[in-house]
């Protein structure tokens, strides 16, 4: 059996409507400010001892995406909602994290 037989390669133009783009740098990624930031504390409540990204400020927990006190976090100053500032992933995940957490 042939790998790959029928498959189409998708288009970078496409690709740059997606997380990371065709070669990393998606359009998404032009458009928020991204900063390199500490996790400097943890919200007092919460389910874990860990800084949790949410889908939406105050929104679900997305439990694979956590940082524990002293990991680096890019976060996007502009993309602030309250005391919830835009957080994003190593993976290119976006979510939200407790700002007064996060030193940048």
């Amino acid at each position: 059996m042939e790998k790959n037989k029928n498959l189409e390669r998708l288009s970078d133009d496409f690709l740059d409507q997606v997380v990371g783009g065709a070669g990393g740098s998606g359009k998404w990624q032009q458009e928020a400010d991204w900063k390199s930031g500490t996790v400097v504390g943890v919200p007092k409540s919460g389910p874990t001892n860990c800084l949790c990204m949410r889908s939406s400020p105050g929104g679900d927990y997305c439990f694979q995406y956590t940082w524990q006190v002293g990991y680096s976090i890019d976060v996007s100053p502009s993309s602030k909602q309250g005391s919830w500032i835009k957080a994003r992933a190593y993976d290119g995940f976006t979510g939200w994290v407790d700002a007064n957490c996060v030193r940048y």
